[in-house]
C-alpha cells in the first residue's frame, strides 16, 4: 500500500473490473479525496471466516481475501450487471481500502467512516 494522506482526507477506492459469473475478481486501486470523491459504492458485508480465504487480484498484487468479500464482490457485479450498470465501478471496503496491518492507517480510517459512507453514492449492504 502507498501511504494516504491524511490531510487531504484521502482514501482508496476499489476498481471492480467486469466479467461473468465464472470470470475470477479482478481489480485495481485508486486514491481519491474525501473532498471530492467523485461516484463511488461503500460496500458493507461481514467479514467472515478469517481461516477462509481465496486469492484475488488488486492489479499486479495477489490479495488474499476472505470468501465472503469475494460472494459480495461477485453479487455485486452481478447485480450491477442485471441493472444495466456494467463497466469499472469504484467501491470502498474496508478490508481491502484500509491497510490492516497499519494501526495508525486503520484508526484514522475508522474515524471517518460516518464521512466515507455518507459521501459514497450508493451504499450496499451484502448479507450473503
Amino acid at each position: 500500500y502507498k501511504p494516504l494522506d491524511f490531510d487531504t482526507y484521502e482514501i482508496r477506492l476499489l476498481q471492480l473490473q467486469w466479467g461473468s459469473d465464472e470470470e475470477e475478481i479482478s481489480c485495481a486501486l485508486e486514491y481519491a479525496s474525501l473532498i471530492d470523491p467523485g461516484p463511488y459504492i461503500a460496500l458493507s458485508y461481514c467479514w467472515g471466516d478469517l481461516k477462509k480465504t481465496r486469492l484475488m487480484n488488486i492489479g499486479d498484487v495477489e490479495f488474499n481475501a476472505t470468501e465472503n468479500l469475494v460472494h459480495a464482490l461477485q453479487a455485486v457485479r452481478k447485480l450491477r450487471r442485471q441493472t444495466g450498470k456494467e463497466g469499472f465501478s469504484r467501491l470502498w471496503v474496508d478490508a481491502v481500502c484500509i491497510n490492516q496491518k497499519d494501526a495508525q492507517e486503520r484508526s484514522h480510517q475508522v474515524r471517518n467512516m460516518r464521512q466515507i459512507y455518507s459521501r459514497a453514492q450508493e451504499v450496499l449492504s451484502f448479507v450473503g
